[in-house]
């Protein structure tokens, strides 16, 4: 009979890029059968008693984010299992030396691709960085990117910083006079989805007018958010589940072989998810809609890219130019993304065998398309296609 592992997934599910992380600790746990996962709302309710009976109820492994409070912290630091913590540079917990694994972006990364994919939109005549009334060390690292970056490009940025709590009264007065302060057209990232929503409902005065007098970012890709915003919400996709998952599965290394190690792994795998507020103003955002709206449509017949940059009509520096500036992938990567995703629908949806869908998917072999879905999604073809069956998709 299968040993069970307990792990406690402790999380503040109010928050979209934690209930990302639960969908990748989800999927490992799919290939884990030996997991019984128990998932709690994190730590603003984490006491030293929630704490006793989850290590007197034979739990193995915790699964969380950065700690809220200063208890919090304590009983991480001192707890004797093995923990993974999303989402933090480790700071919190510099005197824990049990086991521990920290996944979490290269925030400055973020704040560097938010850069260049402004600038590729065209000649703002402003940039600004909008923080958190919390002054976190995620949104400190992401202005610092942004703002490095635009150095580099010989632009300057102004840094937003609201004395009064993130989406009150006077946090709303305070951004407007800012914003209005800010010479026109005007490039806005904030530190995350939320606070680029409070950004976006100051803008109903015309002269912050969304995209056209002032374009925004916000960070996480938060989708009934960003879809549900008015206008829609541009965003920086981090890829919260692949984290989720990989937390998921250095965990049980620590636990299966009693490792002691403390390990960061940061994650660099940055995207734009582009919107209505910051529709194009220039051609070079054209140049990609287009490439990738091409891409889209045709990925799965077999194309190239050089078949990509004849259609757009362009040179192929300028294109590879417009997605390294845009924070895109290589157009290889992007045909391949496509083909891969449908490789996946064909797996889920039908029984036809692995060689007759990579030639559908317009991959050049079965071998060479096993090995990419392997290494873009850590599992076989047949091992997804099992687990999806399992899951009842």
């Amino acid at each position: 009979m299968l040993k069970k592992r307990k792990i406690l997934v402790a999380l503040r599910l109010a928050y979209s890029s934690n209930r990302a992380f639960l969908t990748g600790i989800a999927r490992y746990r799919k290939r884990m059968p030996a997991w019984e996962v128990t998932v709690a709302e994190n730590f603003t309710d984490f006491t030293a008693a929630a704490l006793r009976e989850t290590l007197d109820a034979g739990y193995e492994g915790i699964l969380t984010v950065r700690p809220h409070t200063r208890e919090a912290e304590r009983l991480l630091t001192e707890c004797p299992i093995p923990i993974a913590v999303l989402g933090t540079t480790g700071d919190d917990l510099a005197a824990r030396t049990k086991p521990v694994v920290y996944v979490r972006s290269m925030d400055e990364e973020i704040g560097a691709t938010t850069a260049r994919y402004f600038a590729s939109l065209g000649a703002f005549r402003s940039f600004a960085f909008v923080g958190l009334f919390s002054r976190t060390s995620w949104s400190k690292a992401r202005r610092i990117g942004f703002r490095k970056e635009l150095r580099k490009l010989g632009r300057r940025a102004t840094a937003i910083s609201s004395p009064f709590p993130d989406g009150s009264a006077d946090d709303l007065k305070f951004l407007e006079k800012a914003l209005l302060r800010l010479p026109k057209p005007a490039a806005v990232m904030a530190a995350y989805d939320n606070r680029a929503l409070n950004v976006l409902s100051v803008c109903s005065h015309p002269e912050l007018a969304v995209p056209n007098k002032v374009s925004v970012i916000g960070v996480d890709n938060d989708s009934v958010l960003c879809d549900f915003s008015s206008p829609t919400l541009t965003s920086i996709s981090t890829d919260q589940d692949s984290k989720g998952e990989i937390a998921a599965e250095e965990l049980e290394k620590l636990i299966r072989t009693r490792s002691r190690r403390v390990r960061t792994i940061i994650m660099k795998n940055v995207s734009v998810v582009r919107r209505e507020s910051t529709a194009p103003i220039a051609p070079a955002a054209h140049l990609i809609e287009r490439a990738l709206r091409f891409i889209a449509d045709n990925a799965c017949s077999g194309i190239r890219a050089r078949d990509v940059i004849a259609h757009l009509g362009v040179s192929p520096a300028l294109v590879h130019r417009r997605f390294r500036e845009n924070g895109q992938t290589s157009l290889a990567g992007e045909i391949n993304r496509v083909r891969l995703e449908a490789v996946k629908r064909h797996l889920r949806e039908t029984r036809l065998p692995i060689a007759i869908i990579t030639e559908r998917c317009g991959l050049p072999s079965p071998q060479y398309a096993k090995r990419l879905f392997k290494q873009t999604f850590r599992l076989t073809m047949r091992e997804f296609r099992t687990a999806e069956k399992r899951s009842g998709r």
